[in-house]
């Protein structure tokens, strides 16, 4: 029973070790909060999903997956979207 016991300690030990690992390392996190190299970064992980989305719709266009409705469902969408984009401006 005590060597259950010290099982148990030692386990509770180590998880609150592995909390407080945890909870250091998401202090440094906030901490570093937003800094330029953070911000850059995010801007090219953007980009980069971008270039995906782009690549995945040719890709799909390219096989035949994308049907005329869909074509010109998206046309009217972007259409619709840069007016509503130029009228917002003004």
């Amino acid at each position: 029973k005590q060597a259950k016991n010290t099982e148990n300690n030692e386990d509770a030990i180590k998880d609150l070790a592995r909390q407080e690992r945890k909870l250091i390392d998401l202090k440094r996190k906030l901490n570093d909060g937003i800094t330029d190299e953070s911000v850059e970064l995010e801007k090219l992980n953007q980009q980069l999903k971008e270039q995906n989305k782009k690549k995945k719709e040719a890709a799909r266009d390219s096989l035949g997956l994308i049907s005329t409705y869909q074509k010109e469902s998206k046309a009217l969408r972007k259409m619709k979207n840069d007016l509503n984009g130029r009228f917002s401006r003004n």
